[in-house]
């Protein structure tokens, strides 16, 4: 949602492909969620999701409404907000490694979901090509790393997902 407010005009001219593809991505996100919301039967992790996104909303609208009001110039606005942005992209891409750590050393992607790792690898691309028009180097480095870490998720999968499948028909062989 961060990436929805570095991509307003008043903050980004040329930001509308931007604002156009998060705001894309954080609906497709609240309709998942929602319907997750809607079919989980334990009631207190419903309650924590609805909480963290409302915390994460609060955040967003408290944030701009700092940055609008207390930073004068749209240069520095765009820069603090990039920043932001940055960090937290890069905070959701690095979880994920600890999932690819395990994979390597069980040999196993049984814990590791391909769908997750291959949307997050897609939309940092789509985001990379969205930074060179025009050249946005904040948004550039950002995706950059992502799609490397997002890469690395889907290469480990590729390369482990053979050795998965033949350890889980081992074990179906041994229960027959």
């Amino acid at each position: 949602m961060v990436w929805i407010v570095y991509g307003l005009p008043v903050v980004h001219p040329f930001g509308t492909p931007t604002l156009v593809t998060n705001a894309v991505g954080v609906t497709i996100m609240a309709m998942y969620l929602l319907v997750y919301i809607r079919y989980c039967d334990q009631p207190r992790q419903r309650r924590l999701i609805i909480a963290v996104m409302i915390v994460e909303v609060l955040f967003v609208v408290a944030f701009a409404i700092l940055i609008f009001t207390l930073v004068d110039s749209r240069g520095f606005q765009r820069l603090v907000i990039g920043d932001v942005c940055c960090v937290y992209n890069i905070i959701m891409y690095v979880p994920p490694i600890s999932v690819v750590m395990r994979v390597v050393k069980t040999k196993s992607v049984e814990h590791m979901s391909f769908s997750v790792a291959f949307a997050m690898f897609a939309y940092a691309i789509v985001c990379s090509v969205i930074s060179f028009l025009p050249l946005d180097p904040i948004m550039f480095i950002s995706f950059g790393i992502c799609t490397l870490l997002g890469l690395v998720q889907v290469v480990v999968y590729a390369v482990y997902y053979p050795w998965t499948q033949m350890v889980i028909a081992a074990r179906q062989r041994l229960s027959v």
